[in-house]
């Protein structure tokens, strides 16, 4: 199942969604301008296209793309989409760092959803995360109300 699209494609008060994901055979790619993700996953699509999302759609199982557009498979039910041709998806790969980064932290997924939900709820929503190397805590801060902080301490393993 390919999961958690729609945060990636969600509108939100900082600007308009690209509605558009891109689906491979091997992966899709999925933007709103400020977030990106790609998955390596099997989509069950045997060409490459960029499709609309029915509106609500959050997760689906596989994508098959048709002569009009694009069947999407969701818990037994199957959803008309649009699609247009792939290469009209921006150009998402220019702006992925390259290069030695300078600094890699394994953290926990669960605990980084957490401090940041707490920051949505105290402050502005905008938060300055400083890194000081593989093996120190992240450092979360915001001003908004006074200066909140959080740290969040790296896996080892």
């Amino acid at each position: 199942m390919i999961k958690n699209i729609e945060a990636f494609t969600a509108k939100t008060k900082l600007g308009r969604a690209i509605d558009g994901v891109l689906i491979t055979p091997t992966h899709i790619v999925a933007t709103d301008s400020f977030k990106l993700i790609e998955r390596k996953v099997d989509t069950g699509a045997a060409d490459s296209f960029t499709v609309v999302l029915p509106k609500g759609l959050k997760t689906f199982d596989k994508v098959e793309q048709t002569k009009t557009g694009a069947d999407i498979y969701h818990k037994g039910g199957v959803y008309a989409a649009e699609t247009s041709n792939a290469s009209e998806y921006p150009k998402y790969k220019a702006v992925i760092p390259t290069g030695k980064p300078v600094a890699t932290v394994k953290v926990h997924a669960l605990y980084l959803e957490q401090i940041a939900a707490a920051f949505r709820e105290l402050g502005d929503g905008n938060t300055t995360i400083s890194f000081y190397g593989d093996r120190k805590p992240l450092v979360f801060k915001s001003t908004k109300d006074g200066e909140q902080f959080a740290l969040l301490m790296p896996m080892l393993r």
